[in-house]
């Protein structure tokens, strides 16, 4: 089993893009990548430019 923890900082004008690059990653890594259980993407309360991936 794997988990992966990460944060990235976006660009505001590319933040929607990046929500939807990432609800696209997150569905095709539990359809074709065997062992993947979760994958989440959460955005900042305080900062709506920076989001967490979590994925296990």
């Amino acid at each position: 089993m794997y988990h992966i923890a990460v944060y990235f900082d976006v660009q505001p004008e590319h933040r929607q893009d990046f929500i939807n690059a990432a609800i696209k990653d997150g569905i095709d890594s539990g359809a074709n990548e065997p062992g993947t259980l979760r994958f989440e993407l959460i955005q900042d309360e305080s900062d709506p430019n920076r989001f967490y991936l979590n994925e296990g």
